[in-house]
C-alpha cells in the first residue's frame, strides 16, 4: 500500500501501525500496499472502518481477480481516492505464476513451480511511474512471500518512500529483511505488534 502525505512519516507509520487513523494526520496520504487489507479494509468481506480522506491517495495491487473483484466492491465508496492495481508486486513487469487453492484466498502466493493460475506482474517502479507519484509516505508490503525478491532487485522506487512496513514469509527472516531495509538507506525496528513483520523509516533531516 502506497501513501502520499503532507504530515511526517513517523506520524503515518504510528497511525497505520495502531489502526487509528486520524484523518487530520492522514489527509493527503500516499498509500500503496498489496491486497489493500491493511489500515482501511478486508479482503473477507468486512465494512471499511476508516473513510479515507478527501485528499489522502491509496493504491492497493492485488493478484487474483476475484478478490481484486471484492476489493472494489469494498472501496466503492471512495473509489476517486482508493485506486485498485490488479496484478502481482513484483520486481519486474511481465506475468508470473501464482498457487490458488479455494479457501485459502488470503494466502495466495508466486510460484515458480505447481502454479495452477497466472497473473500480471508489476514493479513499484512502473507503479509509481503510472501514477506519477515522486514520493510516498507509507508502504504496506504483505506479498506472501515475494518480499526478497522486491527488496533486492530493481529497488529505485525505495528512495522515494518515507517508511514502510514488510510482513516476511517463508525462509526469509526478520533479520534479512531488516538487513535488506537498511540497505535501502531505512532505519529498522522489529514490530512489536506482529510476530514476522519490519518497519522501515527515512531519518528524519
Amino acid at each position: 500500500m502506497l501513501t502520499r502525505a503532507a504530515s511526517r512519516a513517523s506520524s503515518i507509520t504510528a497511525a497505520v501501525e495502531r489502526a487509528r487513523l486520524d484523518s487530520s494526520r492522514l489527509r493527503n496520504t500516499r498509500m500503496i500496499g498489496q491486497t489493500m487489507t491493511t489500515a482501511a479494509w478486508s479482503m473477507d468481506g468486512y465494512p471499511l472502518t476508516w473513510h479515507p480522506p478527501a485528499r489522502a491517495r491509496i493504491i492497493g495491487v492485488e493478484l487474483d481477480a476475484d478478490n481484486a473483484a471484492l476489493c472494489r466492491e469494498n472501496v466503492r465508496p471512495w473509489a476517486d481516492r482508493c485506486k485498485l492495481v490488479e496484478g502481482a508486486a513484483w520486481s519486474a513487469d511481465g506475468e508470473v505464476m501464482y498457487e490458488r487453492r479455494r479457501g485459502c484466498e488470503q494466502g495466495f502466493h508466486v510460484t515458480r513451480q505447481h502454479g495452477n493460475a497466472t497473473a500480471p506482474a508489476i514493479s513499484l517502479n512502473t507503479l509509481l511511474g503510472r501514477h506519477g507519484w515522486d514520493r510516498v509516505d507509507f508502504v504496506k508490503m504483505d506479498i506472501e512471500g515475494a518480499e526478497q525478491q522486491v527488496l533486492r532487485r530493481a529497488t529505485e522506487w525505495a528512495e522515494r518512500v518515507r517508511s514502510i512496513k514488510v510482513e516476511v514469509h517463508g525462509a526469509y527472516t526478520m533479520n534479512d529483511c531488516a538487513g535488506d531495509l537498511r540497505a535501502l538507506g531505512f532505519d529498522t525496528r522489529f514490530d512489536d505488534r506482529h510476530w514476522a513483520a519490519v518497519i522501515g523509516q527515512r531519518p528524519l533531516s
